[in-house]
């Protein structure tokens, strides 16, 4: 009952702030794009906008909603209910998560009709959203200024997006399938294209996912936990 209060309060502080009415702008945008790639390879190009997309939306979103939060001293309400700190972070990913998969779902469906792995693109779509929602949470936690949280964004991003020159084959390196985005590229890239990838990449793909979606669950709750209620101990 906590979560599903704490889902539906997230649910319409990001309508009363616009983020999905802005969100469907950026959308529309995204399709015409697509639309002035050439057919042969607008399906790899729509790959790579949905893999970006999910990353940069829960990243910056997050950040956006959490400073919000912190001008307004939600935060400070919220945490003198019985509500535990991992439930609103649960509550955060199931609302932009959602957000996530139906855009992409929509990109998708634009630009390559319905000629896609759904299961495995949808799936890697949402691993991606969580995991980079939860890296927003820590980052934002111990900042206060959209600047700050911007300039952080180029810290985190970076070295994060490298691995997929490895995909690509123009950095090959093993060490780049541990990162995330090397995992998610492989889903949302492979749930696009004639040519899937091979099932032993398809389950480490998923298995790295999930591994960062769970060590970054416990980071983004500790962090909270730590700058912005002031415990230094957790109850996710």
């Amino acid at each position: 009952m906590r979560l599903l209060s704490a889902f539906r309060f997230q649910i319409v502080l990001q309508f009363r702030h616009g983020f999905y009415y802005a969100y469907a702008v950026v959308c529309a945008l995204y399709i015409a794009l697509l639309f002035l790639f050439a057919p042969g390879v607008r399906s790899q190009a729509a790959a790579f906008v949905i893999f970006s997309d999910p990353a940069v939306l829960g990243f910056f979103f997050i950040g956006g909603i959490i400073l919000l939060e912190k001008d307004e001293n939600t935060l400070q309400n919220l945490f003198v209910t019985p509500i535990r700190t991992g439930e609103y972070v649960i509550a955060k990913d199931i609302s932009l998560s959602v957000l996530a998969v139906l855009t992409s779902g929509i990109i998708a469906a634009a630009a390559n009709g319905f000629n896609a792995n759904w299961a495995m693109l949808l799936t890697g779509v949402l691993l991606t959203s969580v995991v980079f929602i939860h890296i927003g949470i820590a980052a934002v936690s111990r900042i206060k200024t959209l600047n700050k949280y911007i300039i952080s964004a180029v810290v985190y991003m970076i070295p994060l997006f490298v691995p997929i020159l490895d995909y690509y084959g123009i950095l090959p390196f093993w060490g780049f399938r541990l990162f995330p985005t090397w995992a998610s590229i492989l889903l949302v890239g492979g749930a696009l294209s004639p040519v899937p990838p091979v099932i032993g990449d398809i389950v480490l793909a998923y298995g790295v996912l999930i591994g960062w979606a769970v060590l970054s669950y416990f980071w983004a709750v500790n962090w909270i936990e730590r700058y912005i209620i002031g415990r230094k101990g957790g109850k996710a």
